[in-house]
């Protein structure tokens, strides 16, 4: 299973896991092909065909992206325009390869796709727009480690399924493929309703053959899509899944998918003919009464990758999918043979089985918005993680103080003294988590207007002329706070600063763990409110504040407003794993560790006027 990966991966290791990743999906794949001659030279790291689409794939390694890319679009030009030299090489160094795949390698039809991929945990951020620009005009598709990460999820739960969500990333149409297997009618008849103009909610039965097919799932954690929402499939929930669909009589799921229908989707409305009963039902039976809106639906489907966008019931649908597991799972010798069955009757039920579908069609983005519904559906009915649910807040409420707060937190993570420290991508670890920061440690009020952290930091705001935004001026303001800290204790304990700080898990040091910077956040505060009587930092502010927002990252003059504050700290303090424990905090305790600090700068740094004693928690106060 692809980890965090690193950019010490060697192109052999890129290799093993990209053809693993596309066997597993369906696509047959062979790797190191040499195309040699007098007059040429070059290989394809992964040689990977589905059909006549024939996918050749280059991994960057440890060479830098922009070159790699220039010298990858020569290449595939000349690998193309060489194909059949390259085709007898494949029959000659592959010949069981070549044997399997004679039809596609030899069709009139063949359809090219390229795919430069970068293991580089850097790769995303070093993608400029000429980069972006090459690879449009040379049709070059780019994964970076997070869509491999991605991949290698999907094609662990999906298994051969995964070749169709890769097919339509590359932008394959389906007609373009020799002997795709049909979909099935895609002419269906639906009863449903028209809502308003070009918004109708429908019910449909289909083939769940054609679901898995014909469906995209818009996911959230792929870096392909900015439209996305979905979580990744949980292989442990569909392995339940598909032990019910084993041992259920009637092996199907009584409640509905909930799709949104491709918008090349053509809906025609037909009326309902009135319901007629005999006459000693009528006898049994109150009046009808029928609804004029509601009609029957004929609905024309495109022959697209994307016919279906699942909002809801991936894991049923997929769960059909489960067919592979007697290739790819670890299983004892003894049971082979069984789970070989096993496969072959899910194999036999996804060809045989229906799903009941309510498909939303909307010509725009609207209520029929297929990520808002997702949103709402499963936070309030079924939880999703809560780092998921902040990442699409950001996307649907972006005028809430959660959005506000998690922006102001990926502008820390990039910057200055928090950065790289806070957990931004779901399969990070041993970072601070965004969640804890956002609704535990109170950072969210610095954006709610209705709470006394944003009239605190509101007024300071309004006190200084030079920086516009409010939310940039609290980034300034918080993220030299934590530097002036952390210059303090970088004079005291200059031997073991870089373990202090570098310690995001509360392994030795807490400094950097969630809980002391979320109090920190707390405590700052203290220093911006008007009731402090020691340092009147609101007023200093606007005179060593610039205009220019990058100038203001880390301002040194700035920092020194807060360092005779900040001294008791950093004089008290070791901030070791025992001294936490001695202190009987723990990772909850935000306002505790708030109480502490105001107090260790009351008493011993002799501000007795320092703060706002108000804000302390009934409970801490001495």
């Amino acid at each position: 299973m692809i980890r965090a990966m690193s950019n010490k991966y060697t192109n052999d290791n890129e290799i093993k896991i990209v053809k693993r990743i596309l066997e597993k999906s369906g696509i047959d794949c062979i790797s190191d092909v040499i195309l040699k001659s007098d007059k040429i030279k070059t290989d394809v790291d992964v040689f990977g065909i589905y059909k006549n689409v024939i996918v050749l794939i280059e991994c960057v390694g440890t060479e830098a992206f922009g070159p790699k890319l220039k010298k990858s679009a020569s290449d595939f030009k000349l690998i193309i325009g060489e194909f059949d030299k390259l085709k007898n090489k494949i029959s000659i160094d592959h010949k069981i390869f070549y044997k399997r795949n004679n039809l596609g390698l030899n069709s009139q039809n063949k359809v090219f796709q390229k795919l430069l991929i970068s293991f580089n945990k850097k790769a995303r951020e070093d993608i400029d727009e000429s980069h972006f620009n090459l690879s449009e005009k040379e049709k070059i598709h780019i994964w970076t480690e997070e869509e491999m990460y991605y991949y290698n999820k999907v094609s662990d739960c999906a298994y051969d399924h995964c070749k169709y969500e890769i097919l339509s990333h590359l932008k394959v149409n389906p007609e373009s493929i020799d002997g795709e297997e049909k979909p099935g009618p895609l002419i269906y008849l639906a009863y449903g309703k028209k809502i308003v103009n070009n918004l109708f909610l429908l019910n449909l039965i289909v083939p769940v053959r054609l679901l898995l097919n014909r469906s995209s799932i818009k996911r959230l954690r792929d870096a392909s899509t900015e439209k996305g929402y979905q979580r990744l499939l949980d292989k442990k929930k569909l392995k339940k899944m598909r032990n019910y669909l084993l041992k259920e009589t009637i092996p199907t799921y009584p409640n509905n998918i909930i799709c949104a229908l491709n918008r090349q989707t053509t809906i025609k409305g037909k009326p309902i003919s009135e319901f007629k009963l005999h006459k000693e039902e009528k006898s049994k039976t109150p009046d009808i009464k029928r609804d004029t809106n509601e009609k029957l639906f004929i609905v024309e489907l495109p022959n697209t990758y994307d016919i279906f966008e699942i909002i809801d019931g991936q894991h049923r649908l997929f769960s059909y999918a489960q067919t592979k597991y007697h290739l790819f799972e670890k299983i004892k010798k003894e049971e082979i043979e069984e789970v070989k069955k096993c496969d072959e009757k899910i194999e036999e039920l996804s060809k045989e089985a229906d799903l009941t579908v309510t498909a939303i069609y909307s010509a725009d983005e609207g209520w029929g918005a297929p990520g808002k519904l997702f949103f709402d559906i499963n936070t309030t009915q079924t939880k999703i993680i809560p780092e998921d649910v902040i990442d699409l807040m950001e996307k649907f409420y972006p005028d809430d103080p959660v959005v506000s707060a998690n922006k102001l937190l990926k502008k820390l993570n990039k910057n200055d003294f928090l950065t790289n420290k806070i957990k931004t991508k779901f399969w990070q670890k041993e970072k601070i988590k965004r969640t804890s920061l956002i609704r535990y440690s109170g950072l969210k009020e610095v954006f709610k207007k209705s709470s006394k952290t944003y009239r605190i930091f509101n007024k300071a705001y309004k006190k200084q002329k030079k920086i516009k935004d409010y939310d940039d001026f609290c980034f300034i303001l918080i993220n030299n706070f934590l530097r002036s800290l952390s210059n303090l204790v970088k004079d005291r304990q200059k031997k073991k600063f870089a373990k202090i700080i570098n310690d995001l898990n509360l392994k030795n040091y807490y400094f950097c763990s969630a809980v002391f910077i979320g109090a920190l956040i707390r405590f700052l505060r203290h220093f911006i409110s008007e009731k402090d009587k020691e340092f009147d930092i609101p007023n200093g502010i606007n005179q060593v504040l610039v205009k220019e927002l990058r100038s203001n990252i880390e301002n040194k003059k700035l920092q020194k407003l807060f360092y005779d504050g900040l001294k008791p700290i950093a004089n008290r303090y070791k901030f070791t794993k025992e001294e936490f424990k001695q202190n009987g905090w723990a990772s909850n305790r935000w306002t505790e560790i708030e109480a502490a600090l105001f107090y260790t700068v009351r008493d011993q740094g002799k501000f007795s006027d320092f703060g706002d004693e108000a804000l302390i928690l009934k409970k801490h106060r001495l």
